[in-house]
């Protein structure tokens, strides 16, 4: 029940007499109406029966008109006294009664400053009136807020995210809850890695991978490192081998993993001159042994080349891929290559055997590679094997002849 309004008489209106003694709370509704008091024509006058207004005075101390206004409104006099008794109007309570809230949680909401309709958004999205009061104060409306409750900030936290520069908005709040379970508790924290177009996760990843040491990776430098597709354990790696992401890039670029890349440093190729090396002896060797491969290839004279096309960019010339794909070592090919026998030919008498003294002895008495093989095989020198075949004979003709002579 709630807390009754005090009836005050106004001054004139006799008490005494007739009154002495007797209370209201002693008389019946017949007797009071028959007592006819001061007021009891202005409650007829009102359009209350002589029944209804012991309510009226009892419960709320209500002038007829007062009263008259809340029944007007659709109160009875229970009603109308606890509304009244929380400070509304009736045309106010009706409006706040309509929104389905209790006449004390209606002044709850009144005293935020929100009108019965706005409360009730606000009540149906699960605020209470003192959490709404919260996010109001900070700039938020019901709509945006839900979605900052929904990822669990509080009304302080998300306009710190908000006014960093996140949305105001679900997608908002769910990006900024993305960041702060990311190990970035303030928008200052996560802005630089934003600027880097790196999602939460991404960031996360790259401050992980250069591990307990000190050799994390800061926004910066990630980002430099992600914009050149490295991932965080790649470009850990090529940090490890001594390139940055420069280098990294470049090498990377002209085919040449981590491993090679540093093997090429560390003799002195750069990253252009090292992907036409890696590019001509990819058929021979394991991709670190290419570095080594390239010095002893240069030392032995044989170089890469400009192109005639693009005097920027190196080339490796016909003659260098020919001898490399002999598969005769670069001092060895230099020896083969003084001697004027080409690449395929020099091939040839290394695979039956012959070093290039022997193959040179053999080139000076007429005889190609088959040959010599053929005339060796029978014990023949070469001089002589340009004799007899100079006479006509073949190699075994020439071994019988031999073999007869003694």
């Amino acid at each position: 029940m709630s807390k009754p309004i005090p009836v005050r008489i106004s001054a004139g209106v006799p008490t005494g007499g007739q009154f002495a003694g007797t209370t209201r709370d002693d008389m019946g509704t017949d007797e009071l109406a028959g007592e006819q008091l001061p007021e009891f024509p202005h409650w007829t006058d009102a359009g209350f029966a002589p029944d209804e207004v012991p309510a009226w005075l009892d419960d709320n101390g209500m002038g007829p008109d007062t009263a008259a206004q809340w029944r007007g409104t659709g109160f009875d006099a229970e009603a109308a006294g606890a509304w009244a008794y929380e400070g509304f109007e009736p045309q106010d309570a009706d409006g706040w009664r309509s929104t389905d809230v209790d006449p004390q949680a209606a002044r709850e909401w009144a005293d935020t400053g929100l009108g019965a309709l706005s409360a009730r958004s606000w009540r149906l999205k699960g605020f209470d009136a003192d959490a709404a009061q919260q996010w109001r104060e900070k700039g938020f409306d019901g709509e945006d807020a839900i979605g900052w409750v929904h990822k669990e900030f509080s009304a302080r936290d998300a306009a710190v995210w908000r006014d960093g520069g996140w949305d105001n908005s679900y997608a908002g709040a769910a990006d900024a809850r993305e960041w702060t379970d990311a190990g970035f508790p303030t928008p200052a924290t996560a802005i630089p890695w934003v600027d880097q177009d790196l999602t939460a996760k991404r960031a996360k990843q790259w401050v992980k991978a250069g591990g307990p040491i000190g050799a994390g990776f800061d926004a910066e430098s990630a980002g430099r490192w992600s914009g050149a597709d490295f991932t965080p354990k790649e470009a850990v790696i090529w940090r490890r081998n001594g390139m940055d992401c420069t280098a990294a890039t470049q090498y990377s670029n002209a085919g040449i993993g981590h491993a090679a890349a540093k093997a090429y440093r560390d003799v002195g190729i750069e990253p252009q001159e090292a992907g036409v090396w890696n590019d001509v002896l990819a058929q021979t060797d394991a991709l670190p042994a290419h570095a080594a491969a390239a010095v002893a290839w240069k030392e032995a004279g044989f170089d890469l080349a400009q192109d005639g096309h693009d005097s920027g960019r190196l080339m490796a010339s016909a003659e260098l891929e020919d001898w490399v794909r002999t598969g005769i070592a670069p001092a060895e090919s230099r020896k083969w290559d003084d001697a004027r026998i080409v690449p395929e030919d020099a091939a040839d008498w290394s695979r039956r055997g012959f070093d290039i003294d022997q193959a040179t002895g053999w080139d000076q008495a007429g005889m190609d590679s088959g040959d010599a093989y053929m005339w060796r095989a029978q014990n023949i020198e070469p001089d002589r094997a340009e004799q007899f075949a100079r006479d006509g004979y073949t190699p075994l003709q020439a071994a019988k002849l031999q073999h007869a002579a003694g």
